[in-house]
């Protein structure tokens, strides 16, 4: 027999009744479980109606996402979880000495007129001073790090941050490169295990140590001695950590098996150069007015998944805070160089956000800021270093305090 249309129509209106005797329930409860016990019940019972609230605040998971969020906003930061300053648009201010280099958010249009500059003439318009960027910078962690700040970088102390990467990440002594230089700053003391293989800063007041793994790119072909023959292998990523990082690791005083409270990786450099002698090996030929093909940005964004998928393996853990470190330009445009690199960059990205790893911007915040650079793709230790610092410490302990790495600010 056939139904009912009005009973079939009602039958599919249901969920959506429930879902607005839900929203109507969950409002009146709140309601009496936040006023009523201010009024009426002792304090004994002001602590069972919060209790009750709290459980009625985590109920809401079985609403839709976007019910939630309308009802009471996005997953709720923790008061000492700051909103992200370095999602935001805005330029670099430099002060009067390099330990002011400070990332600078551009104000939001109702407030962008702090120094009644709005009217004016250029000609009028006067430099912004220390007190005026202080409403705006963003916090000078780094600082606080350098003059040994307990209160300010507490939470930093044991704490273990690894980067993954190439030389711009690197502790060879061939570069004067980001660790290197933030160990300086920071007054750390350096260790490291060969040039082009690894090393780490180990900040003992804090007991903060900072390491990084340098690896030849995401090259798939430990056989591929036509390519950097004189570099020590092996040079795939897959034998070369347990075989040279763990063991670099041991026999400089740190357990490989740690698990690092924040990795932050990135691998561009030295595929741009792979993927190009590879395919002059193999007499492949490219288009270089138009960069890297299709096919071959492909090969690079699934080594770069193997390589997320192998370090979740290996410390046991899906949920471990991970970043992508984004592109630096390069000083010399040059045999397609930069259209390369941002080709790769923009596939990282793609499935860095695919994977849940979030981006260290810090090189996008350094273009064009060529008197810095110490050759083609490396900066020297300056204000290139206090963004590093302030940056690193920043998601650090956006890892470490509970509740903030899932934050919904991150989407500020």
């Amino acid at each position: 027999m056939g139904q009912d249309p009005e009973s079939e129509q009602r039958r599919f209106r249901l969920p959506h009744l429930s879902r607005k005797v839900m929203i109507t329930f969950v409002l009146l409860t709140t309601f009496i479980a936040t006023f009523l016990p201010l009024t009426v019940y002792s304090e004994s019972h002001i602590a069972g109606f919060d209790s009750f609230r709290s459980t009625i605040h985590d109920s809401l998971g079985s609403l839709s996402s976007s019910t939630s969020s309308r009802l009471f906003g996005t997953v709720r930061c923790p008061a000492n979880c700051p909103s992200d300053p370095y999602v935001q648009p805005g330029m670099l201010y430099f002060g009067n000495s390099t330990r002011d280099t400070r990332w600078v958010p551009f104000p939001q249009a109702e407030v962008n007129d702090i120094n009644g500059e709005q009217g004016k003439r250029l000609s009028e318009v006067q430099p912004l001073n220390d007190m005026e960027v202080e409403i705006y910078e963003a916090e000078g962690l780094m600082a606080g790090l350098v003059d040994r700040k307990e209160k300010t970088v507490r939470w930093a102390r044991d704490k273990f941050v690894l980067f993954i990467g190439s030389s711009a990440t690197s502790s060879s002594k061939d570069d004067r490169n980001n660790v290197d230089n933030f160990c300086t700053e920071a007054k750390g003391v350096s260790h490291g295990w060969g040039a082009h293989q690894g090393g780490f800063c180990h900040i003992e007041w804090l007991n903060l140590t900072v390491a990084n793994w340098f690896l030849f790119g995401m090259v798939d072909d430990e056989s591929a001695d036509w390519w950097k023959s004189g570099e020590a292998r092996p040079i795939t990523f897959e034998n070369r950590i347990p075989q040279i990082m763990f063991k670099g690791m041991e026999e400089n005083g740190l357990d490989s098996k740690r698990k690092p409270d924040l990795i932050v990786l990135s691998s561009l450099f030295w595929d741009e150069n792979f993927i190009g002698e590879t395919a002059k090996h193999y007499n492949v030929e490219l288009d270089g007015a138009h960069g890297f093909t299709w096919t071959q940005i492909e090969w690079h964004r699934s080594r770069m998944q193997k390589l997320i998928l192998y370090l979740r393996e290996l410390y046991n853990d899906n949920d471990l805070p991970m970043m992508f470190r984004t592109r630096q330009i390069r000083k010399q445009a040059k045999w397609a160089g930069m259209l390369k690199i941002f080709q790769m960059d923009q596939s990282c990205r793609a499935i860095s956000r695919a994977m849940g790893l979030r981006y260290f911007t810090w090189g996008g915040k350094l273009e064009g800021f060529q008197d810095y650079y110490d050759d083609d793709q490396h900066f020297r230790n300056g204000p290139a270093t206090w963004l590093f610092g302030d940056m690193m410490l920043f998601y650090l302990r956006r890892a470490v305090l509970p509740g903030c790495w899932t934050c919904h600010q991150w989407d500020d």
